[in-house]
């Protein structure tokens, strides 16, 4: 008869496997649906023992591709909020020109 049971990998173990194919812990906190605090202490080492549920939930995260990091784009709106302190920042300047020598 064959025993068909399959090594459990460690939380530790777990962690670096998924950390070298690309995931991030932010990434692995969203789609796992835990908190990145347990993340933190579980993939350190500190938190040894975990839910089966939990457990899971990472070792699932093994069969999927890390989420394709997106570039960072400037934000229009803190564009926008620049230009405006700096006309305001230049009519300051004015004014206060206008003061003195006027």
């Amino acid at each position: 008869m064959k025993n068909n049971t399959e090594k459990l990998l460690t939380l530790v173990e777990l962690f670096q496997i998924l950390k070298s194919k690309g995931w991030k812990q932010v990434d692995i906190s969203k789609h796992s649906g835990l908190k990145e605090q347990n993340i933190s202490k579980m993939s350190t080492g500190v938190q040894k023992q975990t839910s089966f549920q939990r457990y899971f939930a990472l070792k699932d995260l093994l069969t999927k591709e890390p989420p394709a990091i997106k570039p960072r784009v400037l934000k229009t709106r803190s564009v926008m909020n620049l230009k405006h302190y700096m006309r305001g920042f230049a009519d300051g300047v004015a004014s206060v020109k206008e003061s003195k020598h006027g």
